[in-house]
């Protein structure tokens, strides 16, 4: 089971676009993923796909560069990963990815707390 526990800060979206540009192609493939980062990702993706505001605004720049880096270097060094002819169907295609690898673990548990 994939668990999110806490809102993603800022600095752990600049740490994960970070973790990615050193990652390998292959290793953005969702079943080659950490748990905690597949869930994540996951999120941040889904975020984008459905354009559903859940009070990101604060971290919106840092979720939007972990989303740009990720497409980039798969485009750039493995385009067969990700397909579709715009971003948008790029989002949505990785992220119907993210989702099928997280159900496959099990599910997601999303526990997102945000200042009122």
């Amino acid at each position: 089971m994939i668990e999110i526990k806490r809102f993603p800060s800022g600095q752990f979206l600049a740490f994960l676009e970070r973790d990615i540009l050193k990652r390998k192609t292959e290793d953005l493939e969702p079943e080659n993923m950490l748990d905690g980062k597949l869930g994540f990702m996951w999120l941040i993706f889904g975020t984008c796909r459905r354009d559903r505001e859940i009070q990101w605004s604060n971290h919106k720049y840092e979720r939007n560069r972990v989303v740009k880096t990720t497409l980039a270097k798969a485009d750039y060094r493995w385009s067969s990963l990700i397909k579709g002819k715009d971003v948008e169907e790029k989002i949505e295609f990785y992220h119907k990815m993210l989702d099928e690898e997280a159900k496959r673990r099990g599910g997601v548990v999303l526990d997102v707390h945000h200042p009122q």
